[in-house]
């Protein structure tokens, strides 16, 4: 009877300690709601939902999970400092180019910057495009950005050049960095941190993104 009453005390110390751990880290043990998403530390978290049902590929493979709470599951890792969690409901976290909000976004979700264009979200900045023209409010915001067919050099974003090795031609970028590897250099193309994630590489003396 007494290993028993330890037993359970020690079983609810750790659940105690366990949601105290949580707070002190910010992260609250019961504010998962499906859909909504937070970030801890650096990382983007969605609230997930667990049905429960049949799975499997084939007659062999098919079994039963049941259904379960929703858990925090992470889906991004921003760099340090860099995962934003706005102020609308419910509570949505993305990652941003930037720990500090952007006076050029202002109060729009896009925005030009000389002729640079740039993506925003409550105010930071989450994307920017190289362009040759940039307007912010037109259906084609980047005109002579990286990949957009062009004849010569004047039809490319300032830090681009048409590339004639290509079909058709396009404008791109010469890098100088190790084949193969990271080049920071082509960050000047565009940088984005919606969707998936890709790197720029330096590939032949191009400049070509990595997924």
């Amino acid at each position: 009877m007494v290993s028993s009453l330890v037993r359970i005390a020690a079983g609810l110390c750790t659940a105690v300690l366990a949601v105290v751990v949580m707070e002190a880290c910010g992260l609250p043990a019961d504010d998962c709601t499906v859909g909504s998403s937070r970030c801890a530390g650096d990382e983007v978290q969605v609230c997930t939902a667990h049905a429960g049902g049949f799975y499997g590929g084939g007659i062999d493979d098919i079994h039963h999970a049941h259904s379960s709470s929703p858990t925090w599951l992470g889906t991004s890792t921003c760099g340090f400092g860099l995962c934003v969690t706005s102020g609308s409901a419910p509570k949505k976290a993305f990652c941003a180019l930037s720990a500090r909000q952007s006076v050029a976004c202002g109060t729009k979700d896009r925005a030009c910057d000389g002729s640079t264009l740039l993506d925003c979200t409550d105010n930071f900045l989450v994307a920017r495009t190289s362009c040759k023209t940039c307007n912010a409010t037109g259906p084609k915001g980047c005109v002579g950005e990286s990949g957009s067919e062009c004849v010569k050099d004047a039809d490319c974003a300032e830090a681009l050049e048409c590339d004639q090795t290509r079909v058709p031609a396009s404008c791109g970028r010469r890098c100088s960095c190790a084949n193969g590897g990271p080049c920071a250099s082509c960050d000047i193309i565009s940088q984005d941190t919606r969707g998936k994630a890709f790197t720029w590489i330096c590939s032949s003396t191009r400049c070509v993104q990595k997924f």
